[in-house]
């Protein structure tokens, strides 16, 4: 089991491929504004093969709407267009024989990251009844295509993959969480989990390479503590957010191959605060404690307070959205009277449905205080 989770704490690096600042992708799809100027901006879709087509939906000079079609090529974080004006063709006839098409300018997006594009504008034709000029226009992320979301880091999401290897007979299911701030959580069968912060060092495009990685922790529920892992790996990511792992080694262990999957649609339904709001049974996975937890919204996030085992263990704290569309909260607990585990924990929750585990709603919660891990498993029937 050791060498097994050695395996999904690789899988949790190799998979970081954190997107560099102002890197193009497809999840830059979406509409985009400047907040000061609501009224006009950019609706913009990445395609394949690097090509790019978007359009800017902006006003004529006498204040009627128009828009303009850009279509170009993107390199780095820049996109680069030339702009068409199209004027002629007449409402429920559609004559395409009648549209008059003129060459507007050139049109660049710059990206400074995944919420952040500046437009710089520069008109070459001579007509003044159509929109002219140059000039720069800073503009903000205004709506994102669902589940599609730019992410600064753009591994985060929630993984579900079958581990094979040499240590076990059988295939085992392991969950990865993997937050936009970098943190993640994985487990296998409520028994084992990782906690820790990713990253990644890329040596070429579409290829990585795991070396020299801070060790992390490797927490067994039934043990308290853990046991810090040196790994190394090299494998592909692929824009579907899967790896293929040609080989991984932690320590002096031979060389291992794997694949990991990300989960489209399996959690992500939103998170419903209404659910948890009251009281629910709790169980700790580490200690094996059972008790009462109250759970109530308050300022955007969930608070919570109650106590496990016959010596009242009392917990409280709350749980902040990391992503609402990945169901991930990030989890802020404190204990006291829970002897050798007071103190002040960290880490990530997910709510899970009764439909794929069965037991009614969870809410699942993986922390740890730097030298012992805590689990919480809430459920509402």
């Amino acid at each position: 089991m050791k060498k097994l989770f050695t395996f999904i704490l690789f899988v949790l690096f190799v998979f970081s491929q954190a997107a560099h600042a102002g890197s193009i992708s497809e999840h830059m799809t979406g509409s985009w504004y400047n907040p000061d100027q609501s009224g006009h901006g950019i609706s913009l879709e990445i395609l394949d093969d690097n090509r790019v087509v978007f359009y800017w939906y902006i006003y004529n000079p006498d204040g009627t709407p128009t828009f303009l079609i850009a279509i170009g090529t993107y390199d780095g974080g820049t996109i680069t267009a030339t702009a068409y004006h199209q004027t002629g063709m007449r409402w429920d006839v559609f004559d395409k024989e009648e549209v008059v098409q003129t060459v507007w300018g050139d049109l660049q997006l710059v990206f400074s990251d995944c919420n952040s594009v500046t437009l710089n504008y520069s008109s070459t034709h001579g007509r003044t009844d159509i929109p002219y000029g140059d000039g720069s226009i800073p503009m903000v992320r205004l709506a994102n295509v669902l589940r599609s979301q730019c992410q600064y880091y753009r591994a985060a999401n929630i993984y579900r993959g079958y581990l094979e290897t040499e240590a076990v007979d059988s295939a085992q299911g392991a969950t990865v969480l993997m937050s936009q701030e970098g943190d993640f959580v994985a487990w296998v069968d409520d028994h084992y989990a990782v906690f820790g912060q990713y990253g990644l060092s890329e040596s070429e495009s579409g290829a990585f390479v795991l070396e020299q990685q801070t060790p992390s922790v490797l927490y067994r529920f039934d043990q308290l503590g853990g046991q810090p892992q040196e790994l190394a790996a090299s494998g592909s990511i692929s824009p579907e957010y899967v790896i293929a792992i040609d080989q991984w080694r932690a320590g002096t262990d031979p060389a291992r191959t794997g694949e990991f999957y990300a989960i489209d649609a399996l959690y992500r339904d939103g998170l419903d605060y209404s659910v948890w709001t009251g009281l629910s049974p709790v169980e700790e996975f580490v200690t094996g404690e059972s008790g009462y937890i109250d759970v109530w919204p308050s300022g955007g996030m969930l608070n919570l307070s109650g106590t496990i085992g016959n010596n009242g263990c009392n917990i409280s704290g709350s749980l902040t959205p990391s992503d609402p569309l990945f169901d991930m909260l990030h989890a802020n607990l404190t204990l006291t009277g829970c002897a050798d585990l007071d103190g002040t924990y960290t880490g990530l929750g997910i709510q899970m449905e009764a439909e794929q585990f069965g037991d009614g709603m969870r809410l699942v919660i993986f922390a740890h205080n730097g030298s012992y891990p805590f689990a919480l498993n809430i459920t509402r029937f």
